[in-house]
């Protein structure tokens, strides 16, 4: 845990910031002093108290290239800071629908998919605290590097999962529900439709395909009959295209709402018959 003060006497008074983001729980600001901005600038991110401690919560135990780093945080009097590695390229969003920027390439497209399916993998399958659900992923909480790599951030609404239970996805609430946009364009494969018209023709079918094919299975109305993240993971890289009738056999491990396994086998094996005694 950081102190106020240590934080100022870090960032060199006076302190100067610059609000470079904001969502429904985060104000978040840049240290503008020119000497930080040349090494390891930090985010500092203001909470509420519950989301403030889920972050903190979350990410004390998840380590992933794919995830933010938190650096440190403050509890002191009202405020409630996170510290962060600072990210160089921004949010997603901001280069998918900044005024001011290029288009983003398919490519940088595609690597920031997969690396977003590895983080979303980790959280899930793979991290040392048992699965953890971001519930809020959207585009404005994926920091992209000077490389185009993502990290997944903002876990103030992630929370863990036990075993076996679905998710409440009652929150987050008031935003659009792209699912019921896009499931008739997956389900016809309108790619003309779907496809970002920056794009052009700059783009990899195979590629667009596989994304398609992921996403498709991914809001599924039958949340068993959704893949794992690894599936996920596994369709983006063009490694698999998932059989949808074998994933609604009986017995078949699938996701639910989390990305975890928990289907049991529902075709419990027969028991032997006993040899009759002569």
């Amino acid at each position: 845990m950081l102190s106020w003060s240590l934080l100022l006497e870090d960032f060199h008074k006076p302190i100067s910031w610059q609000k470079v983001g904001l969502d429904l729980f985060t104000e978040v600001y840049c240290q503008m002093a020119r000497q930080l901005l040349s090494s390891n600038t930090n985010w500092l991110v203001h909470r509420g108290d519950i989301e403030f401690c889920s972050e903190v919560e979350v990410l004390s135990c998840a380590q992933h290239r794919n995830v933010v780093m938190l650096l440190g945080f403050c509890i002191e009097d009202r405020r409630r800071l996170l510290v962060y590695e600072y990210i160089c390229n921004g949010s997603l969003d901001s280069h998918l629908y900044g005024c001011h920027r290029e288009p983003l390439e398919w490519s940088a497209r595609q690597k920031i998919a997969v690396g977003a399916a590895r983080g979303l993998r980790y959280l899930h399958e793979e991290c040392r605290v048992g699965c953890i659900v971001h519930r809020d992923l959207r585009p404005n909480n994926i920091l992209i590097t000077h490389d185009f790599e993502p990290l997944v951030g903002d876990f103030g609404l992630a929370r863990w999962q036990p075993d076996g239970e679905t998710v409440d996805l009652n929150q987050p609430r008031g935003q659009q529900c792209l699912t019921e946009w896009a499931r008739p364009l997956l389900e016809e494969y309108a790619i003309d439709e779907l496809i970002d018209p920056q794009l052009g023709n700059h783009y990899s079918e195979q590629e667009v395909y596989c994304m398609l094919h992921a996403a498709s299975l991914c809001i599924r109305r039958d949340p068993h009959s959704r893949p794992r993240m690894s599936q996920v993971l596994r369709i983006l890289e063009g490694d698999m295209l998932v059989d949808t009738n074998y994933m609604a056999t009986p017995g078949y491990d699938v996701g639910n709402r989390s990305g975890r396994v928990y289907i049991e086998q529902q075709q419990q094996p027969q028991p032997q018959p006993q040899p009759t005694q002569q």
